[in-house]
């Protein structure tokens, strides 16, 4: 039994160090990127509720299969389906928006209307912890700060978030 032991060259830890930090990085950004459910079709939809928000001074419908929870003090609301992060409403200033990760971080794609109101429409990544979800963002200035519909997709609107978008109002 030999009481000689060997080490790996400094050339072939720094390859395997290297190896390892590569698969890191590629799962950090390809495993990451949060995917939900396919929404329901509008077809599948049992009814429509109606979630009213007073405090901030705006409505909408929304099918009776999504589940809705305010956030930030009332001000925000957020709609999940089967647990996923579908629809948000984010009322907050620039930097707020900024600092949650949400559409100030991004370039504006072009005009939008909503409700009657002019504003952007901005297409993001949303980074929250770990996971990014790709957003679709229609932001209007409201109350000296900025009101945003957000869907959490990729790609266009479905006949739903469509349905979403087109009954939203401000009180």
């Amino acid at each position: 039994m030999s009481d000689h032991v060997r080490f790996a060259s400094p050339r072939a830890r720094f390859a395997r160090v290297l190896t390892l930090t590569l698969l890191v990085t590629a799962a950090a950004l390809f495993g990451c990127t949060k995917r939900g459910p396919e929404n329901i079709g509008i077809g599948e939809v049992s009814k429509w509720k109606t979630y009213t928000n007073d405090q901030v001074g705006y409505t909408f419908q929304y099918p009776a299969e999504f589940e809705a929870r305010d956030h930030h003090e009332g001000t925000d609301v957020m709609l999940r389906y089967k647990g996923y992060p579908i629809v948000a409403v984010n009322f907050c200033d620039e930097d707020e928006a900024r600092s949650r990760g949400l559409w100030a971080q991004g370039e504006p794609e072009g005009q939008i209307a909503l409700s009657g109101r002019t504003g952007q429409l901005y297409r993001y990544k949303h980074q929250d912890t770990f996971t990014m979800m790709p957003c679709i963002s229609f932001v209007v200035p409201h109350r000296d700060r900025f009101l945003a519909l957000e869907f959490r997709r990729e790609g266009e609107l479905d006949a739903v978030m469509q349905r979403i978008r087109q009954t939203f109002r401000f009180l």
